[in-house]
């Protein structure tokens, strides 16, 4: 990673030895903005080259439709337990974060285990935690309902 970002030229903006002053300001702005938007397209390459990103981009709209069509082409639904996300965030734990998406969680819950409620994160966070951290109430319900002992689980990672 250190080699792409010295290519893009932002190690002396992460370091501090590049100083605005050191350059016309027009000229440095420039080149952080050429810089950034070649970073922004590889990052969003990189996301969309994933198996996953239909499903992700379903679950943060909501639309069950179509994250249920994915999840129908996936064998022993797979795709309800798989890491969709780089930090290890199931579908599950993505849709809880937002309160718009209790549907779609009611949904997902419905087919899920109770076993599998208890997944987590790479950081060990389940979707309960995530749930009770933005404070969707409704969505930590439905969780608990499904699985009584969630509260007390040892986080599972697959």
């Amino acid at each position: 990673m250190y080699e792409f970002i010295k290519s893009l030229g932002f190690v002396g903006h992460i370091d501090g030895t590049d100083k605005p002053t050191s350059v016309p300001f027009w000229s440095w702005k420039r080149r952080d903005t050429q810089n950034w938007c070649k970073l922004n397209v590889y990052t969003n390459n990189l996301v969309e080259s994933s198996h996953y990103v239909r499903l992700y981009k379903a679950t943060i709209k909501g639309d069950w439709e179509r994250a249920e069509e994915f999840m129908k082409q996936e064998p022993d639904n797979l795709a309800m337990r798989a890491a969709i996300r780089d930090n290890s965030e199931t579908v599950l734990i993505v849709a809880v974060k937002s309160k718009q998406r209790n549907n779609f969680v009611k949904k997902l819950v419905n087919r899920m285990s109770p076993e599998d409620l208890a997944q987590g994160d790479r950081d060990k966070r389940t979707a309960l935690h995530r749930a009770a951290a933005v404070g969707n109430i409704e969505a930590a319900k439905l969780l608990v309902e499904k699985n009584r002992y969630l509260p007390n689980a040892e986080t599972v990672q697959k």
